[in-house]
């Protein structure tokens, strides 16, 4: 019996970092939804797959299925780092656009001027 591990297809950011030069440009964060849910799709995919080997490998003493249960092990745990990368750079995107979304005080008329003194 031989299963086939989801394959990861989409890495849309975050894979090497690179130097920018001048300030980071926003980023939509729905790119980074998109590639958390493709993470997390494959990750859901591979514990499916690592619990059919498991229960394949109780019901039948085959040394073949251990070392392939035990390669799925090892994805699960690639699979749920990418997908914890993944919602990290998503969570930090959303943080980025809603800070660029929010009206500077000076925007509101609300900029604190320092207090007027009484001294001559």
């Amino acid at each position: 019996m031989n299963f086939k591990l989801p394959v990861p297809t989409v890495r849309l950011s975050g894979s090497k970092k690179q130097k920018q030069k001048g300030p980071a440009l926003p980023v939509n964060p729905d790119v980074f939804r998109k590639e958390m849910m493709a993470a997390g799709e494959r990750l859901k995919l591979a514990l499916r797959m690592e619990d059919e080997l498991y229960r394949t490998l109780v019901e039948n003493d085959e040394p073949d299925l251990l070392s392939e249960w035990r390669e799925c092990r090892r994805s699960v745990e690639r699979f749920a780092e990418d997908y914890a990368s993944a919602l990290s750079r998503y969570r930090r995107a959303v943080e980025r656009a809603t800070l660029l979304e929010q009206p500077s005080a000076a925007e509101n008329g609300n900029s604190r001027k320092p207090p007027k003194s009484d001294a001559p």
